[in-house]
């Protein structure tokens, strides 16, 4: 009998002698470089907002970590004075922390005060607030009332008008539901130079309008002159640019400050 063989067939025969060899077995693949790359930079930029996050804190918390800073510190100064007196080291470290814990208190106390304070004042001023002659903003330093200096005075003057003593009135009424708070105002300039009498430069003009504002509030309002400051900062504190009309009237202000209490005590004592 012959036999006789199909070349055509050959590829194919050695294409399954092949496959059978793996078995059926899957041929895996390398993960791709650039895959790779971008699944740790992904990894990265999670960790670095998660970081972010952790760091976010509110103004109480901003000043606790000031706090415990300082507690830090006094913890080492102390340890190294008390040496191996560990009674006594442990005692004053105990009245630090109670002392932490009780000025954190006290600052969450303020910032609550601060907002109602705040809540008043935008109530009290609403109409002012509208048409852009007020603005009421919080700080590290308390609450600030910004008046463009028109509100109150006439260009290159320092004379209350009618109109900006009734808008000090309704400052007023807020100081004296709020008595135990210190207030301080601020005179400001902008660059543009003065050389009169009454005013030779713009020192004396930002601070006899500051001095005129607090003056109306003592004598007029009744506010306690123990509880309140003036300043006039000339056009040294800009707040913009001095180069447009538009900035010089923004620059051209008095700010009155009602003062936070936080911050005050010295945990050290």
């Amino acid at each position: 009998m012959r036999y006789f063989i199909n070349f055509r067939l050959v590829p194919l025969i050695v294409l399954l002698f092949i496959l059978g060899c793996f078995g059926g077995k899957i041929i895996e693949r390398r993960p791709d470089p650039e895959i790779e790359r971008l699944n740790r930079e992904i990894d990265a930029l999670e960790s670095a907002r998660d970081e972010e996050i952790t760091n976010i804190s509110d103004e109480s918390e901003r000043r606790l970590k000031i706090l415990w800073k300082e507690l830090e510190r006094l913890k080492q100064k102390h340890k190294d004075e008390l040496g191996n007196n560990k009674v006594l080291y442990e005692q004053k470290l105990k009245e630090l922390e109670e002392k932490i814990v009780e000025l954190r208190k006290k600052n969450l106390d303020e910032l609550k005060q601060l907002q109602i304070e705040k809540e008043a004042l935008e109530k009290e001023l609403e109409k002012y607030a509208k048409t852009g002659d007020v603005t009421i903003f919080k700080t590290d330093e308390g609450i600030t009332v910004r008046f463009p200096d028109r509100v109150f005075f006439d260009s290159g003057k320092a004379v209350i008008k009618p109109e900006g003593k009734e808008v000090l009135d309704k400052v007023i009424n807020v100081i004296k539901k709020f008595q135990e708070r210190e207030i301080r105002i601020e005179g400001h300039t902008d660059n543009v130079p003065i050389n009169t009498y009454l005013f030779p430069s713009n020192w004396e003009l930002s601070t006899g309008r500051s001095v005129v504002v607090l003056r109306y509030l003592v004598e007029k309002g009744g506010v306690s002159p123990l509880k309140v400051s003036a300043i006039g900062y000339g056009e040294y504190h800009p707040i913009t640019t001095n180069d447009t009309d538009e900035g010089r009237a923004k620059n051209r202000r008095v700010d009155i400050i009602f003062i936070s209490k936080q911050g005050e005590e010295d945990i050290s004592q």
